[in-house]
């Protein structure tokens, strides 16, 4: 009995963070509160670079204040509410800096 009671205690703790990023205003990265902010709507179709970039923000940073994809077609409205991770706005920050030395080499 003792030893399922671990097995169940150990289980519980290694998803501790999975069940708790779960909700809407967590980060799944780095597992703090987010605030909803204002960011701007990029319309229009993206360039490749854009989604070379997409790949790593989703894994990375994937709630940092970037702008929102609008679809094709240009509308009035030009910013829209996003939960924003100041912690990811940091670690795209540090990664385009890291970029932009790599360039420069």
């Amino acid at each position: 009995m003792r030893k399922y009671s671990f097995l169940v205690l150990a289980v519980f703790l290694l998803s501790a963070p999975f069940l708790f990023a779960a909700e809407d205003d967590i980060c799944r990265v780095h597992l703090c509160k987010m605030e909803v902010k204002q960011v701007r709507i990029s319309y229009g179709l993206p360039s490749r670079a854009f989604f070379d970039y997409a790949e790593v923000r989703s894994e990375s940073f994937p709630n940092c204040d970037d702008s929102v994809l609008g679809g094709c077609i240009v509308r009035e409205i030009t910013h829209a509410e996003k939960n924003v991770c100041e912690q990811c706005n940091t670690a795209r920050d540090e990664w385009r800096k890291a970029e932009n030395d790599n360039d420069k080499d």
